[in-house]
């Protein structure tokens, strides 16, 4: 393989676009992830005494 082929390889390299959507969604992805993990870590204390409330009012 010479020079120039080389080249014109990665310069077709790097225009593809094939597999951005998938990283794209894949750092949404992570992303999200934090903010549900960060939210609930916050909150966990407070989700877990209001759903030990509704247990009590919902017994028999």
């Amino acid at each position: 393989m010479n020079v120039s082929k080389t080249g014109v390889e990665f310069r077709r390299f790097l225009r593809d676009q094939r597999g951005a959507t998938a990283v794209e969604y894949g750092m949404m992805l992570v992303i999200f992830s934090m903010v549900v993990t960060g939210i609930l870590s916050v909150l966990g204390t407070d989700l877990t005494a209001m759903f030990e409330k509704l247990d009590s009012y919902l017994k028999p």
